[in-house]
């Protein structure tokens, strides 16, 4: 299962995180594959370790994958944050964007993770200036590169914990021109399809047109939401969807288009985190069982016979190229050999004489073959 997590997501899982996290330092930072990096955490001999793969996740895991060498990326940013003392972890203009303040000593910095699009790792000094970008980018409205400072995208989406703001924007949707869940979608940070689950439990239609919203509807959905912020950030169960044993799907609550699909089971987590580190372990474990396939063992010696075939007639290619311009650089030389060879009845290698760097191997006239042997150039 690889998806974005929805805004009101990452709040919970942040706000998981940071209550583990904060207080401890980084003891040492890999780059695991493209996208997905670890921090290796400690604090008065307890370890921890987080994942982060951009755009999908960030999870607290205790068994993942691992990478022996060292990528430029990973060796440049253990410069710059080992040894460095979490304050605190939180989302950055509450948008989809992690940010964890850290410090050493009086140096501060600041690393964040953009997981929205393609995802995005930076770190900046304490003035917000980019030291090291991932990926380097060139908005119309912002640049995310080395010594630029850092601006997140405008995000003007509402806080949905920002109860007054919430029913602000409730009140006045009537004046509003599209579908009802659309528009809250787009307008308060929670996620289409929370916001589409919340409305129909409330026994709301979310493609009901604004224009239709009386005021006693208005306050009903004004109270759903409210009500469902609650359960969504504390006292929500995390559920796992999974087909086949195979996780699926991840969400706060329980989700209606699974209702009925036999095939379609659950799990139950305290935590996001919990649920995170359970879908990647059993990601992990699903890649394990594929690659000790017959069939996927067979596939992969296929694949490297044919890049080994590949490389052959590569090799014999430049082999033979390299040879053609050596020939081409000593034709002259090779004509007057062949030159001493046909004016000589008894001609034999020891006879001629080669110019230098070129060895007579072989001269069988009866076939009209003579072997030279060229040095390289």
């Amino acid at each position: 299962m690889e998806r974005e997590l929805y805004s009101i997501e990452l709040i919970r899982l942040i706000k998981e995180l940071n209550e583990r996290c904060s207080g401890f330092f980084i003891e040492q930072f890999y780059e695991i594959s493209s996208g997905t990096f670890r921090m290796k955490l400690s604090n008065s001999g307890k370890k921890i370790n987080i994942v982060f793969k951009i755009p999908y996740y960030a999870s607290e895991l205790a068994s993942f994958a691992t990478r022996e060498d060292a990528t430029n990326y990973a060796i440049g940013a253990r410069k710059r944050i080992c040894g460095f003392k979490i304050l605190r972890m939180s989302l950055y203009n509450n948008d989809r964007i992690i940010i964890i303040d850290i410090e050493k000593g009086e140096l501060q910095r600041h690393i964040i993770f953009e997981m929205f699009g393609k995802g995005n790792m930076i770190i900046t000094n304490g003035e917000m200036v980019a030291e090291m970008v991932y990926y380097s980018h060139d908005f119309s409205d912002r640049s995310v590169k080395p010594k630029s400072r850092y601006d997140a995208p405008k995000n003007n989406a509402i806080d949905p914990f920002d109860s007054q703001s919430v029913s602000k924007f409730i009140s006045k949707i009537a004046s509003s021109n599209g579908k009802l869940g659309a528009i809250i979608s787009k307008n308060i940070a929670i996620g289409s399809r929370y916001v589409e689950q919340i409305l129909n439990d409330s026994g709301i239609d979310p493609k009901m047109k604004t224009q239709e919203v009386n005021n006693e509807l208005l306050a009903h959905i004004d109270e759903s939401l409210h009500r469902a912020m609650t359960t969504l950030l504390f006292n929500g169960k995390v559920i796992v969807y999974e087909k086949d044993n195979v996780p699926i799907d991840l969400s706060l609550i329980p989700l209606g288009r699974y209702i009925g699909q036999n095939d379609v089971k659950s799990k139950e987590f305290d935590s996001i985190d919990k649920a995170l580190s359970y879908i990647y372990s059993a990601t992990l474990q699903n890649a394990e069982k594929a690659a000790e396939d017959p069939k996927v063992i067979a596939l992969k010696e296929s694949i490297m016979k044919q890049q080994a075939n590949i490389e052959s007639a590569i090799f014999e290619s430049e082999r033979a190229k390299a040879a053609g311009a050596l020939i081409l650089a000593r034709a002259n030389d090779i004509n007057l050999i062949i030159g001493s060879v046909n004016s000589s009845k008894s001609a034999t290698e020891k006879s001629i004489t080669a110019p230098l760097g070129i060895r007579v191997i072989s001269i069988d006239k009866k076939s009209k073959i003579i072997k030279i042997e060229i040095d390289e150039i």
